[in-house]
């Protein structure tokens, strides 16, 4: 988990110090060293919405934080949590940010398909489902938004399967 938010902080940092925005991650140290899921997934999730968080954030920061849920013998579930302290979405419209659109273009005004009003959510939330995860959000206007996920991972001694 250390090396995806460790990649993922190396690569927004420039972005939001261009932006001057504080950008930080932590990780808890209770989660397992060798967990069993799929990393590419897990990165790509946090990647959107990572940069979501940075691209509608004017002032202030970006927290990404990763934390045990529940561990078993066998499964861990690990809770990823991206918060900003940008413009944040209305209770009103919440519901439809992870929903494929139509997008019109200007120069023609024909239709186009796109994925979650442009942000990457309909990806995040597909990748979650595949994962048997959950995604949910948290958010005020003017105060900023709470992106969390859960994904259930495999607890594995091997060290060829660390994620």
């Amino acid at each position: 988990m250390g090396d995806i938010l460790n990649r993922l902080y190396t690569i927004f940092l420039p972005t939001a110090k261009t932006k001057q925005l504080k950008l930080s991650y932590s990780l808890d140290e209770s989660i397992p060293s060798y967990l069993l899921g799929d990393a590419k997934r897990i990165y790509q999730c946090l990647l959107d919405l990572i940069s979501n968080a940075i691209k509608f954030n004017i002032q202030g920061e970006v927290l990404i934080n990763a934390s045990l849920v529940n561990l078993s013998e066998k499964q861990a579930v690990v809770r990823f949590s991206v918060f900003d302290t940008g413009i944040g979405i209305a209770e009103d419209m919440q519901h439809e940010i992870y929903e494929e659109y139509v997008k019109v273009a200007r120069s023609n005004q024909t239709q186009t398909q796109g994925h979650g009003r442009g942000l990457g959510l309909s990806r995040v939330k597909y990748l979650v489902d595949l994962m048997q995860g959950e995604l949910w959000l948290e958010s005020q206007i003017g105060v900023g938004s709470c992106f969390c996920i859960t994904i259930p991972c495999q607890v594995s001694i091997d060290q060829l399967n660390k994620i």
